[in-house]
């Protein structure tokens, strides 16, 4: 679960805790219906030589029957305002998706604000942030814990390779840091069809590219891919920390990350070291206490995690979320696991995934389609 997910369960969850107390104040009644619609927004622009993509979303009821359900917020127009004077547009990539032309990073000491106009007319607009600067990364190392990872269904602690940072706090400033992990693992598989087969073309020699539903079929059948491709993970746990107790004193032996020992082969690891504002440290830092401590609704009511985006229209809507301008510090680590002992976690990367053995056609093969979690492009630093 990715942590843009986690946020928007949350905001569904605090959804119905205001329904509940709701309830708990007027006379409950059975049959009402409940219209919320919460803008969610998500982004970060970084330093970084990568895609700068904000997304949007709207996490809502129905009128009907009163279900929750989350929809992409399409064809608004997104700008990025830099230093109160330049603006460079964002285009929409996906519904919902938006990202800044190939190149356009930012820069520590410069100043952003993110501007969106949807589609009915609606102006919101980000805080201004200044991009901190982030040390780096003094050492990166690990060792491997047979009980490192906590499951719930079952119960059980997983085996992993946990990850461990030294950096030097610099001195007389405030300093708020984010850390978070990126892993890419060679992926064999690129495709399951389920109660079908995958089809490059039909019988007309038209693109397919998919799969096509033949109800003959029983179960599932799988494709191997057709290029190199690299399934992506991600961290999903927010790991936060102020100097508040470390100003200008090493952070020695940071845990960062915990990477799933989920099959013998080795994997590239990047460990990340982001430079928060104060106020992004606020907002993540409430973020992580609510999706922590999410009890009944015996426990305090959290405050849903609104971040710094305003409707110029109406300063009384709660949009959820955060635009901020963050620098990064990533150190990229081959782990080959080959010191890692007692068994991982199944003997493929698709067992693992799946809970299953693949059950090839063997007739095609399947695109590596790029994407969050996966990609065609030898990420740098792997060593195969």
């Amino acid at each position: 679960m990715t942590l843009m997910t986690k946020l928007i369960r949350l905001v569904l969850w605090l959804l119905v805790i205001a329904v509940s107390l709701a309830a708990c104040i007027d006379p409950y009644e059975p049959d009402a219906n409940y219209n919320l619609d919460v803008l969610v927004i998500d982004g970060f622009l970084t330093d970084l030589d990568e895609p700068q993509i904000v997304t949007l979303n709207r996490s809502r009821t129905e009128k009907l029957t009163g279900r929750f359900g989350v929809l992409p917020v399409s064809r608004a127009a997104l700008t990025l305002l830099i230093d109160g004077q330049q603006t460079v547009a964002f285009s929409e990539t996906a519904p919902g998706t938006y990202q800044l032309p190939t190149g356009i990073r930012g820069q520590a000491g410069r100043r952003y604000q993110l501007q969106l106009l949807l589609s009915d007319g609606t102006r919101y607009v980000s805080t201004e942030e200044v991009m901190p600067t982030a040390p780096a990364i003094s050492r990166v190392y690990q060792r491997f814990n047979s009980a490192s990872i906590v499951a719930t269904n079952p119960a059980r602690l997983l085996p992993a390779n946990d990850f461990f940072i030294d950096t030097n706090d610099p001195a007389k400033q405030p300093n708020f840091y984010r850390w978070d992990w990126k892993a890419w693992e060679k992926q064999p598989w690129c495709r399951s069809c389920y109660q079908g087969r995958y089809q490059i073309f039909d019988d007309q020699q038209r693109l397919v590219e998919g799969c096509v539903t033949n109800f003959t079929i029983q179960g599932y059948l799988d494709y191997s891919c057709r290029t190199p491709c690299w399934e992506i993970l991600q961290s999903t746990q927010l790991n936060l920390l102020a100097d508040i107790y470390t100003d200008g004193r090493t952070i020695g032996g940071r845990l960062v990350g915990q990477i799933p020992y989920l099959h013998a082969g080795p994997c590239l690891v990047e460990i990340r070291q982001v430079a928060l504002t104060k106020e992004a440290f606020m907002y993540f830092r409430q973020l992580e206490v609510q999706t922590q401590n999410a009890g009944g609704l015996a426990d305090v009511p959290p405050n849903a995690p609104i971040g710094n985006v305003r409707n110029l229209a109406n300063e009384r809507e709660a949009v959820v979320g955060y635009f901020g301008a963050t620098s990064v510090a990533r150190v990229r680590y081959w782990l080959n696991r080959s010191a890692n002992t007692g068994p991982p976690i199944a003997n493929t990367l698709f067992e693992a995934q799946t809970g299953r053995i693949p059950q090839e056609d063997g007739r095609v093969a399947a695109l590596c389609v790029p994407g969050p979690t996966r990609t065609p492009i030898k990420p740098e630093g792997w060593q195969e």
